[in-house]
């Protein structure tokens, strides 16, 4: 069973949607909006051209130039699989086809990046990019274990490179700037309190 609607305003606790057109399948719990799409909840928002909303369990597919910002994070992305949960972040997460992960943190881009909230671990597959104020990383395939919001170690595999700014004392006690780099086809970095602890 459905039910169709043209120039939709959705309101349900929270949560407020503005759209073309919805579809809602009652037996399966779930909204197909066609867009453009803008979802807001709270100081949180998503905008894309068309999604599936499944509103039982607060999780949906959005798709078509997809803007995500939610607490301090903001994603851009193709495709979005959005999944609410009891984690850190509050959820996890699958984006494909370009995407940009940006927090007060990090600045992370790969063609496809999927995040499991629960074990705080985010996969980075095809042109994997991480950046900080001081160190950055990059490969075909990246893996990132988080506690909470910082990084503890991460594994670069295929093209890796890596590296780390840092300042030191140099003629005349003036400080310079030096990086450190490091290339390899598998790399392996500990962090302790957001410095490099560590390289394999």
């Amino acid at each position: 069973d459905k039910i169709n609607n043209n120039q939709v305003n959705i309101y349900n606790d929270t949560i407020s949607i503005f759209t073309n057109e919805a579809k809602q399948y009652i037996d399966t719990n779930e909204l197909h909006l066609i867009g453009p799409v803008t979802m807001i909840n709270g100081p949180d928002s998503l905008t894309c051209q068309n999604m599936i909303f499944w509103y039982e369990i607060d999780s949906l597919h959005a798709y078509g130039n997809v803007k995500f910002k939610f607490k301090d994070n903001k994603l851009e992305t193709d495709s979005l699989i959005y999944v609410e949960t009891n984690g850190f972040r509050g959820y996890s997460f699958e984006s494909l086809n370009g995407s940009k992960f940006i927090d007060d943190q990090y600045q992370i881009s790969a063609k496809e990046i999927k995040y499991n909230d629960i074990t705080q671990n985010m996969k980075l597959l095809e042109d994997a990019k991480l950046k900080t104020d001081k160190q950055g990383a990059s490969g075909n395939i990246m893996n990132l274990n988080f506690q909470d919001s910082l990084i503890t170690d991460i594994s670069i595999e295929n093209n890796g490179y890596l590296f780390n700014n840092h300042y030191a004392i140099v003629n005349k006690f003036t400080p310079q700037l030096f990086q450190d780099e490091m290339q390899g086809n598998l790399i392996h970095v500990n962090f302790e309190n957001q410095n490099l602890n560590k390289i394999k």
